[in-house]
Order: C-alpha cells, then structure tokens, then sequence
C-alpha cells in the first residue's frame, strides 16, 4: 500500500505533465539526429566523387563551363605549345662556313652576232666545253646562305688552232635559297678572262636544282646553271652541274 502511494505520488500531475514534454520532443530530436546522420552520408558521398580534401566547385549546377561550350575555345588551347614553336624552327646549320666544288657541262649556248661574226647555237657536238665553279661562303639559316663563286670555262673541241683553251674566268657574288632540298640562288659575274683574252666582262648566273644530305656535312649538289655575259660578246649558256658542298 506504502508503495502504490509513492507510485502515484511519483506519477503526479507535474510528472505527467513532464513525461508527455519528454514524448513530444523525443521524435523532433530522433528526426533532427537522421538529418544529420543524412547530411552526413551526402558530404561522405560527395567526398569520394571529389576528393577528401576538394571541396565541390562552387555555383555547380551541372552547366558546362563557359570554355567548354559550342563556339568558345579553351584558353589554354590557344598558346602556341613549346612542341609546336620547336617544329616551326627548322633543323639545319646555322652561322657556319661551307665550301662546294662542281664540274659543269654546258648543253646549248646561244652566242650573239659580233662584227663580222654571224649568231651561232652551240651544243657540244659543236664546241665541247667544260667549267669548274668553286664557291666558298656562310651559312646564314637552314634557308638561306651567300658567298662567292670562281667560275673557269675551258673549250676542248671546236676552237680556231691559234686559239686559247682557257676561254673564261670570273667571280660571282652569289646569294642562295634552300628550300628543303630544293635550291636556288645567283648574282652577278666579274669576269677578268673573256674570250680567250685577259680582259673584263661582266654577266650573271642563276643556279637551281636540288641538295640531296648525305653524311658528316656532306651535300651531293645537282644543278643547272645558266649564264650570260653582256660586254665582249653576248652569251647565253644553259648546262648541267654535279657536286659536293661541305658545311663546316
């Protein structure tokens, strides 16, 4: 009986009221703990997709960036890449000496009127002839170069027997291109030989034809050259050259 009234003393209207405040509030507090334990997990999730310690990017709502959008390049896609400027520098020697040495064989040569002396086309069934031309100069770029050139003319068949095999010699300013193994160049002639005489002249020379590398420096050089001479008596020569060009 003792105990039934402590009981009901226990369970008074004050504590009633307290235990109904402790009913009511325990489900906001078990709600408000499954939030949280929910805000949790999605932080967790969003952890692994971005990384422990990065964060998700900010104002992320699923919209391509700007650079990535139709119409809009990356900016880092427009600066030229080191690859790219090392490629557009082409290999080649650059600010060294170089010698070349041909022998020349001219094909058709067209030989002005002079005096009583009628125009005449000469090819080596008529005058058989034969050059050297030995250059010396600077490599400037892998497209461009200059120097000087000594051209020699001798003529072995057709000549009068009072006259001098040695018919020319000259020095030529020249200036030439390379384009891949494409080449050509030229510049004007000073001659000091003319004619089988000791007497000046003056012409120009055109060299093209092609550069083909081979080994240590080494260039087998192919080459028409085409000639002309203006003072004594007007000549036009085409021909055929082969050689070599070494590049220090």
């Amino acid at each position: 009986m003792v105990r039934t009234m402590r009981f009901a003393q226990f369970v008074a209207p004050d504590s009633i009221a307290f235990a109904t405040l402790l009913m009511a509030t325990a489900p906001a507090v078990t709600v408000d703990a499954a939030d949280q334990d929910a805000r949790a997990a999605q932080l967790d999730a969003i952890g692994v997709v971005y990384g422990v310690d990065q964060p998700p990017p900010l104002g992320d709502h699923s919209t391509p960036h700007r650079t990535m959008r139709a119409g809009v390049s990356d900016p880092a896609n427009c600066a030229p890449s080191t690859a790219t400027e090392e490629t557009a520098l082409r290999a080649g020697p650059r600010g060294r000496p170089f010698l070349a040495a041909l022998g020349a064989i001219p094909l058709v040569t067209y030989a002005g009127a002079t005096g009583p002396r009628p125009s005449e086309h000469l090819t080596p069934a008529d005058r058989f002839a034969m050059a050297q031309l030995i250059g010396v100069g600077y490599v400037v770029n892998p497209r461009f170069r200059f120097g000087a050139m000594g051209i020699f003319n001798e003529v072995l068949t057709g000549l009068p027997r009072t006259a001098d095999a040695w018919q020319f010699a000259g020095i030529a300013p020249i200036a030439i291109g390379t384009f891949d193994h494409l080449i050509i160049g030229g510049g004007p002639i000073i001659a000091y030989r003319s004619g089988g005489k000791y007497q000046s002249d003056f012409g120009a020379v055109v060299l093209s034809g092609v550069s083909i590398p081979l080994k240590k420096g080494l260039a087998l050089n192919v080459v028409a050259p085409t000639t002309a001479l203006f003072v004594r008596r007007v000549t036009v020569s085409v021909g055929v050259a082969v050689g070599v060009a070494k590049v220090f």
